[in-house]
């Protein structure tokens, strides 16, 4: 039997992914009230959904489940064996689970896939056999099987609008609290849309939170200000402000010491660290640049609906910290700071030699307009402790 699903996907325009699989979330719900499938596929290279799919499973079964697991990659392993397991019936126990991870081998092979597929239409009852793969060819006839019978449950890397809504089902599912929407959005640019990174947070805001019912953007930022010496946000806030000076010292603490994330991890990569902080200097500027069209319009009589509602679907403080940037520094010098942003990743992903340390110390340089340096770095910034982290030399652009 298959994993019973009403509503047969996700809503309209979703994707064409969401519409054939079962999210994370739908899959713990229909677990805890059908049990465990007699077949799951888990296709997605996100390590934690699928440790955390599998963990559940084991769980599911409590103490008296038989579990044997498989590593497709192994040559010696016949598709036949782990069938042939999935249809003995347990000794001891009432149900078994069979594992079969790294399965790409089996379903790049048209006998053994068809196998699968026949084992789909088929199953046993008393079996639970979980298929993990990173990639599913949806043309093939395994796959196609699988999405028919609606058993594939969806374990590819979220972007950062899924991470937010996972953060706020998961934090409701599992602490019985409410995530506002402005503190989910900061808790993923401060971490990445990274689950195994947000799933250890979320348990701390729940317990940073205690008794109340709602966890805010205040207690991301106590949770994020206590847990790290250096705050990622502060690089953003220099780079949109245009205040050089606060720019570099906060990029000189990063690259030195590097980023410590919510499980006690430490990011020291210079490529991966600058590619975190881009999306939320990204965020910052674009806010910016449409509350300064917003301001401008308004300054002429006119009106600019699409900024207008990009702007109006911010949270409060995001909309009060936009206008009030967007006051403070022009159009021109916001768009020139947007194109210092495409500069630096336009050089990051390949088109320059230039090190990660050296295209984030020019795109602080670029993003600041000189007037602005001037004034702000007058008097003792000489000695800023950049010198040995990136020379001039390379000041570029394509």
């Amino acid at each position: 039997m298959a994993v019973r699903r009403r509503g047969g996907g996700a809503r309209k325009g979703a994707g064409r992914k969401s519409t054939k699989r079962l999210d994370h979330d739908t899959f713990v719900k229909t677990l805890a009230k059908e049990g465990p499938p007699p077949v799951l596929v888990l296709a997605g290279e996100d390590a934690y959904l699928r440790e955390d799919v599998i963990a559940r499973l084991r769980a599911a079964g409590g103490d008296r489940v038989s579990i044997t697991e498989h590593d497709g990659s192994d040559t010696h392993l016949a598709i036949a064996t782990v069938l042939d397991e999935a249809r003995t019936a347990p000794f001891l126990e009432p149900r078994r689970l069979v594992i079969l991870r790294r399965a790409e081998r089996h379903l790049q092979s048209a006998d053994d896939a068809a196998a699968l597929a026949g084992y789909i239409e088929k199953p046993a009852p008393w079996s639970c056999l979980c298929v993990v793969v990173g990639t599913l060819d949806e043309r093939r006839s395994f796959a196609k099987a699988a999405i028919k019978a609606k058993v594939v449950v969806d374990a590819s890397c979220p972007d950062a609008a899924s991470a937010e809504s996972w953060v706020a089902k998961t934090l409701d599912r599992e602490h019985g609290k409410t995530l506002a929407r402005d503190a989910a959005r900061m808790l993923v640019d401060l971490t990445g849309p990274d689950l195994g990174r947000l799933a250890p947070a979320v348990a701390k805001l729940s317990l940073l939170a205690a008794d109340r019912d709602t966890v805010g953007a205040e207690d991301v930022r106590a949770l994020v200000g206590r847990e790290r010496g250096e705050k990622p946000w502060e690089l953003a806030d220099g780079i949109v402000d245009g205040d050089l000076r606060k720019a570099l010292r906060a990029m000189t603490t990063m690259l030195r010491d590097g980023l410590e994330n919510p499980d006690g991890s430490r990011e020291t990569n210079p490529t991966a660290i600058v590619l975190r902080l881009l999306p939320m200097i990204y965020r910052g500027v674009g806010e910016s640049i449409r509350a300064r069209i917003v301001m401008d319009a308004k300054r002429r009589g006119r009106s600019a609906p699409s900024a207008e509602a990009a702007i109006g679907k911010l949270a409060p403080w995001q909309r009060d910290r936009a206008m009030k940037r967007a006051r403070g520094r022009s159009f021109s010098e916001l768009a020139g700071a947007y194109d210092a942003l495409l500069t630096a990743e336009w050089r990051l992903k390949g088109g320059d030699p230039a090190t990660p340390p050296e295209v984030l110390f020019d795109l602080c340089v670029a993003a600041c307009p000189p007037a602005t340096r001037s004034s702000r770095t007058a008097s003792g910034s000489a000695s800023w402790p950049v010198s040995s982290i990136a020379s001039p030399r390379q000041r570029r652009r394509p």
